[in-house]
């Protein structure tokens, strides 16, 4: 459900109450300023809307997500981490997900290759090429829009904590 800063404003929610509806905390603290400044200088603002997510199983700073059959994303982990442990692959049978294409000549079948699988110790392409040249890995710098993972290779920012 959606609702605009005056609305919240003239209802008399928070902060804190917006953070029980799991809203992004950007969002939180730009409703804290408008709220803080009583919306009189922040007219401009007025308009600016905040979803209520508060549901378990809906997720999304618009509530766009929605997991399967009401489960929590605490449950959706687990079940993911369960069902990898029994089926490596099986969480690609089941659901939609990015897949890593910058290698050109991996032969990894039907499968979809997941960034993770990329100088994991595991060999999922044919000839292996997803585990060559691993050690140049820790010796590239990241640039500043880049997140550097354990295994020393450099992802977008945006997928940093993004779940995949």
């Amino acid at each position: 459900m959606r609702h605009t800063f005056y609305e919240l404003f003239q209802l008399g929610y928070n902060a804190t109450d917006l953070l029980k509806w799991y809203v992004p905390i950007d969002d939180v603290e730009q409703y804290a300023a408008y709220q803080a400044n009583n919306s009189n200088n922040m007219s401009n603002l007025n308009d600016n809307f905040i979803c209520n997510c508060s549901h378990p199983s809906i997720f999304g700073r618009y509530c766009e997500y929605q997991l399967y059959q009401g489960e929590t994303i605490s449950e959706a982990i687990e079940r993911q981490f369960r069902h990898r442990q029994t089926n490596m692959f099986g969480s690609q049978m089941h659901e939609r997900r990015s897949c890593y294409t910058t290698l050109d000549t991996c032969d990894s079948g039907l499968l979809c290759l997941d960034w993770r699988q990329i100088c994991d110790g595991e060999q999922n392409c044919i000839y292996g090429i997803d585990e060559d040249n691993c050690d140049k890995l820790e010796f590239n710098e990241c640039e500043e829009n880049e997140y550097r993972c354990a295994n020393g290779m450099c992802i977008p920012g945006e997928y940093f904590l993004d779940g995949k």
